[in-house]
């Protein structure tokens, strides 16, 4: 189970710390807003990855009760779609981004929420990530605990990330670096 947790671990610091769509929208609406509405659009986000964890782990649990050739075959591809992201990163290029200079009117809350949750929620690399990262790790004897504390470890780090990182001068660094 240690293994395993810490494999969970550092997959998930190495997507969530890994600029993308999340990171994008959360950035974007924390500089032209302010850091209140980057945080409800991490929580939206958070409650994305909430959903993509629950329904992959609900979905792992029926196929492999049903098939243990259609779980391996599915595992594989996971695979080899977690090789595949992998070689993409390493040879992603450093981009710009241009700074927002003028304020905007503030959205609402539930706006910003919506706009993190709809945003993670309809993203399939997100899908596919978490598809691909508990094939690799939960296996036929997993209890349904450690399964949680899988789909919790990565959820947090997500919150934690987001909403803890949400100080301007420290993102807009992050993303100049």
């Amino acid at each position: 189970m240690s293994t395993n947790w810490l494999t969970v671990f550092s997959l998930g610091m190495v997507a969530v710390m890994s600029p993308g769509p999340d990171f994008a929208l959360t950035l974007r609406n924390s500089l032209l807003y302010c850091r209140k509405t980057g945080i409800y659009t991490a929580l939206g986000i958070t409650v994305g990855n909430i959903v993509h964890a629950t329904y992959c782990l609900i979905g792992i649990g029926a196929i492999i009760s049903r098939s243990i050739l259609l779980f391996n075959i599915i595992k594989w591809v996971g695979a080899a779609y977690l090789i595949y992201i992998g070689i993409k990163s390493l040879k992603a290029k450093k981009h710009q981004e241009e700074s927002i200079t003028k304020q905007v009117r503030n959205i609402s809350n539930w706006a910003a929420f919506r706009i993190g949750l709809l945003a993670n929620i309809l993203n399939p690399k997100a899908t596919l990530f978490f598809l691909a990262l508990f094939t690799q790790i939960i296996h036929p004897a997993t209890p349904l605990n450690i399964q949680l504390l899988y789909g919790a470890t990565i959820v947090m780090q997500a919150l934690v990330w987001f909403t803890a990182g949400i100080k301007r001068e420290l993102m807009v660094t992050f993303v100049l670096v």
